[in-house]
């Protein structure tokens, strides 16, 4: 009766998602909608996943660690950061799809 009505409330995959990941995933709508930066989305993957969550969620939390380091980095700045998390944003959600 659950999986049956977990089915028709379009839910199915409810149980077996990582709960990293749909946070992720939630977080990832809001930075699409500007409720958040790049930078804050970043720092949040960390803070609440970490470098020992799931593994599709790693991408944020390592642009977290440059994030906190671009001074130290020729090749990369606010601006070039900004374009790496709105990448991985983009294929973070698309494979959920």
């Amino acid at each position: 009766m659950i999986e049956q009505t977990l089915q028709e409330l379009g839910l199915a995959n409810v149980l077996t998602v990582s709960p990293d990941a749909g946070a992720m995933a939630v977080m990832a709508r809001r930075f699409e909608r500007g409720e958040l930066s790049a930078r804050d989305l970043c720092d949040w993957a960390h803070r609440s996943i970490g470098h020992d969550g799931d593994g599709s969620c790693q991408v944020f939390v390592e642009l977290d660690d440059v994030f906190d380091t671009v001074e130290y980095y020729d090749d990369e700045d606010e601006e070039s950061l900004e374009r790496r998390t709105v990448e991985a944003v983009h294929a973070f959600l698309n494979a959920r799809r």
